[in-house]
Order: structure tokens, then C-alpha cells, then sequence
């Protein structure tokens, strides 16, 4: 057994004297530098109708036509879609009234179909200028008095500009 254990010790010692004398054991090339591709891109962003909730013509008093006047109506677009080919402006009342003229811009608005009332053959983007649109109401037929009321429906189209 003191030969096996003086045996043992003589290999063992053989071996660590090749590890130190050959050097450090071999190691993989340290990674000190790297690449990172960074790519990013950009979709259509919003395109907004700003448009007064109300427009008040005030009171008239009754007699067979009843002419409310004119009023302007302001409205404003602001567009980041990318494309500043101009838009067209669309406007219905909900509710149809047989004795009431709505013109906006000259156009007769009513609730059969939407009229154009405002074509913009080019537009900037972002934030666009206010601009007006001239608003005619009349009514013919009432014979009391009463509070008339109703709502317009607006719809902004990109690039459909009428010929």
C-alpha cells in the first residue's frame, strides 16, 4: 500500500508539474466590442376635424319666412397622415324638416345624403389655419312660437377633392 500511495503521489506530482510548466490552460479571446442595428419606422398618424359644437342664430320673430340670417362657422384641421393632398368637407342634418333651408358655404344641407360643402385642393401637414364657411338658416311655415333645434353631421374625406 506505500507503494500505491507513493505511486499515486509521483503521477499526481508529474501532472502538476506539467500544468505549471506548460503555462495557464488555454482560454477563448475576450469579446470586447459588438453591433447593434437599430431600425424603426413611421405609419400615418391622426387627421383631426375641429369644428364649432354650436352656432346660434338666435330669435326671429314669426311671419311666413322666417330669416335667421347668416353666421360663419369656424373649422379647423390638423393632419399628420402624410399626405397633404387636400380633403373634402362633408355635411347632412340628422334630421330631416321639410320647412328648413341650411346652406353652408352655398351648398342646401339636408339629411337626404351628404353635401360638399368645402373642397381643399392641398393642405400643410400638422396643424392647418382656421378657416370660416358662411352658414344661411330660414324656415317657412311655422306658426308658433317654439325653439328650433337640430344637428349637423360633418365628415372630413382625405384626398377626394372634387374636380
Amino acid at each position: 500500500m506505500k507503494k500505491q500511495t507513493a505511486t499515486i503521489l509521483f503521477i499526481g506530482g508529474i501532472m502538476l508539474g506539467t500544468a505549471f510548466a506548460c503555462g495557464r490552460p488555454a482560454q477563448a479571446a475576450d469579446t470586447l466590442n459588438g453591433q447593434t442595428t437599430v431600425s424603426a419606422g413611421t405609419t400615418a398618424g391622426d387627421v383631426t376635424l375641429a369644428i364649432g359644437s354650436t352656432l346660434d342664430f338666435g330669435s326671429q320673430p314669426l311671419s311666413p319666412t322666417i330669416d335667421f340670417g347668416a353666421k360663419e362657422l369656424t373649422y379647423k384641421v390638423t393632419d399628420y397622415s402624410g399626405d397633404t393632398k387636400g380633403y373634402t368637407l362633408q355635411a347632412k342634418v340628422e334630421t330631416e324638416d321639410q320647412n328648413r333651408t341650411l346652406e353652408i358655404n352655398g351648398k342646401v344641407v339636408d339629411a337626404a345624403s351628404a353635401a360638399t360643402v368645402h373642397d381643399k385642393k392641398t393642405n400643410i401637414f400638422g396643424e392647418n389655419a382656421a378657416e370660416t364657411l358662411p352658414v344661411t338658416l330660414k324656415y317657412t311655415h311655422i306658426t308658433e312660437k317654439k325653439t328650433l333645434s337640430f344637428v349637423v353631421d360633418w365628415t372630413l374625406v382625405k384626398g377626394k377633392v372634387q374636380a
